[in-house]
């Protein structure tokens, strides 16, 4: 059987220490200039993996932000044809569910 195409967010998930064991997606609220964190912690892992950012605006409200960084995840689950992504932040599970109903959307709680 064909391995599932896997996603996760990062922080509260891959930094957690949820590390698929296969190829797999990170799509994260994080500026790309924080990626040499990310890829610093995964150096020993013998996967492959590609960071796809959230692409940051000015926006001051956290909450607006919180929505559409859910959004820009749905979106790229989408696109990338992921079809299980673990995620912590229980208002971004409920966007990927709406707009990604084919994918198998997990809650980490407390890195498990």
């Amino acid at each position: 059987m064909a391995k599932k195409v896997i996603g996760i967010d990062w922080d509260g998930v891959g930094s957690e220490g949820v590390i698929p064991e296969q190829n797999f997606f990170i799509i994260t609220g994080r500026d790309e200039s924080e990626n040499d964190d990310i890829k610093e912690a995964l150096a020993e892992t013998k996967f492959k993996y590609k960071i796809y950012n959230y692409p940051h605006d000015n926006l001051a409200d956290e909450n607006g932000r919180a929505i559409k960084i859910g959004i820009f995840k749905a979106k790229t689950i989408k696109t990338l044809g992921i079809e299980k992504f673990f995620e912590d932040e229980e208002d971004q599970i409920q966007i990927i569910n709406e707009l990604a109903p084919k994918c198998e959307c997990i809650k980490v709680i407390d890195g498990v």
